[in-house]
């Protein structure tokens, strides 16, 4: 796995460091890591950028260009990985949603929660495909590409980042053999958690400015799947912190 950290508390920094060495270690990883004090120090080293990063950690409040600057420029450069903000302050837990943030960690770092972080997202990674049939041919799809599946009748249409594709099949056949990111919000339409900017006024606005209804009768299925998603790691911080954070938590998670 490939990370890169940027942190301008040395100290702090040689904690993660030592944690990812430890979790890489544990689980047989190899990983290579790369750190950097402010957002400035790493955009002037890394004029070309790498893509193949798996990973980036970013502390949100540091130097001139914070760590959500950075993510937005990040996901404006077209990076499509994993990123987690480190910070001793939830109020930025908001802002992250709008770079798709995976996760926010609070300071000082939770290792029990930080294993649990990487180790999904190494388990992510891989040949994780959607197989499209085209008459002969099967096409793979990436699933992190996809932004949602829509159907009309017995047809279904596949809008990823970049294109959409279509394919004879209805949703029935889809929603059992998706991971479980994607939910149906819809008799004709099933979304990537990943891929949700915010849900308002009973529709969920998508990336690429994509906005789908959510059917009444989803309605209630589709809340508790999104909380739960969005708090799978969480929960378990809340269990550790005790109640007071947990109270902290819980104000700041609203579905309008």
């Amino acid at each position: 796995m490939k990370i890169v950290i940027l942190e301008d508390n040395k100290i702090e920094l040689e904690e993660i460091k030592k944690a990812i060495n430890i979790w890489s270690f544990n689980q047989d990883v190899h990983t290579t890591i790369s750190a950097y004090h402010s957002g400035e120090e790493y955009f002037h080293q890394n004029q070309s950028f790498d893509y193949d990063t798996d990973l980036f950690l970013l502390d949100i409040e540091m130097g001139d260009i914070n760590g959500i600057t950075v993510a937005e420029k990040l996901r404006s450069m077209d990076y499509r990985g994993y990123i987690i903000f480190l910070t001793a302050n939830r109020e930025y837990v908001f802002e992250g949603y709008n770079v798709h943030a995976f996760h926010f960690l609070t300071k000082p770092l939770n290792k029990e929660l930080f294993f649990k972080c990487l180790t999904e997202i190494q388990n992510r990674k891989g040949p994780e495909y959607y197989i499209l049939h085209d008459k002969s041919d099967s096409i793979p799809i990436c699933y992190s590409d996809i932004i949602c599946f829509s159907s009309d009748r017995h047809y279904t249409t596949i809008t990823t980042l970049d294109e959409t594709h279509t394919e004879r099949t209805d949703l029935n056949k889809i929603i059992n053999k998706l991971p479980k990111q994607f939910v149906q919000i819809h008799r004709s339409h099933i979304i990537n958690l990943d891929c949700l900017v915010s849900f308002k006024n009973g529709e969920v606005h998508l990336r690429n400015n994509i906005i789908i209804p959510v059917g009444r009768s989803y309605l209630d299925d589709f809340k508790i799947k999104y909380l739960r998603y969005v708090t799978r790691f969480e929960r378990n911080e809340e269990k550790t912190n005790g109640d007071t954070c947990k109270k902290n938590h819980k104000s700041n998670r609203t579905l309008v």
